[in-house]
C-alpha cells in the first residue's frame, strides 16, 4: 500500500486522482505515513459509517457535477 501511494503520486497522469487507503487496522503512525505520501484521506473499517462517509464524499461529488 505504501509503495503504491508513493508510485501513483510521482506519475503524472495520476497525481491529481485522490487516493483514499480504508484499512481495517491503521495505527495513528501507518495514518500520518499515508498522508504524507499523498493520500487524500484513510478511514478505518472499525467505524461502522466510514464507507458510508467515504462514498459520500468522493463519489457524491461527481453526482453533483451535472
Amino acid at each position: 500500500g505504501f509503495e503504491f501511494i508513493k508510485i501513483i503520486r510521482e506519475t503524472a497522469e495520476f497525481r491529481d486522482v485522490p487516493i483514499i487507503v480504508y484499512s481495517s487496522a491503521f495505527s495513528n503512525v501507518e495514518q500520518q505515513k499515508v498522508r504524507r505520501l499523498g493520500a487524500s484521506a484513510c478511514y478505518s473499517k472499525n467505524k461502522l459509517t466510514a464507507l458510508h462517509d467515504v462514498l459520500k464524499k468522493y463519489v457524491g461529488k461527481q453526482n453533483q457535477i451535472k
